[in-house]
């Protein structure tokens, strides 16, 4: 996540059209939608969450979103959904970096995920699989816990451990 690697590469689509993510706003919520209906994930309550959500887009398309419900010092991430003639183009992890920084700086300390689809990922970018009764009762009492997700594992990412590793220049990933 380091702003020297995100200078260096800029993330392009794949018409080779450069790659902006930006702060979602309630403009984009048909858009947002379509993209979660796509990747067949839900929608519901997105609009409660629209200050905690942000879009890709590139050349004026929305290609890309991902975003957080936030309670307290926890987050449930979700939501995250890059249209399928744009992936493998680091979109989906440019907003996955932009939902981490903007996670921090509300004050979030652990970000919780479901997936059944993209678990390789969440490994790769710092999350580790946890067992599904360690979530604090707000992230079980979310719509995704509790219903479409119900049998998804459980991933989490340690914010202030990333933190401490990041100001300390080393990775928060455990080697095995």
């Amino acid at each position: 996540w380091s702003a020297k690697a995100r200078a260096e590469r800029p993330v392009v689509d794949a018409a080779g059209r450069r790659v902006a993510i930006r702060g979602a706003t309630a403009a984009d919520l048909p858009k947002v939608e379509a993209l979660l209906r796509e990747g067949n994930l839900p929608s519901d309550g997105i609009a409660a969450h629209v200050p905690d959500f942000f879009v890709a887009e590139a050349g004026g398309e929305t290609i890309g979103v991902a975003g957080m419900e936030r309670y307290g010092h926890e987050a449930l991430f979700r939501s995250l959904a890059v249209t399928s003639a744009h992936r493998k183009f680091g979109i989906a992890k440019a907003l996955m970096g932009a939902l981490v920084r903007h996670a921090k700086a509300s004050g979030v300390e652990r970000a919780y995920a479901l997936t059944l689809t993209i678990p390789d990922l969440l490994q790769r970018w710092g999350f580790a699989a946890v067992a599904r009764n360690a979530a604090p009762a707000a992230i079980q009492g979310t719509a995704e816990f509790t219903g479409c997700c119900s049998g998804a594992p459980l991933f989490l990412l340690d914010l202030t451990a990333a933190s401490r590793a990041a100001r300390h220049g080393r990775s928060s990933r455990r080697r095995s």
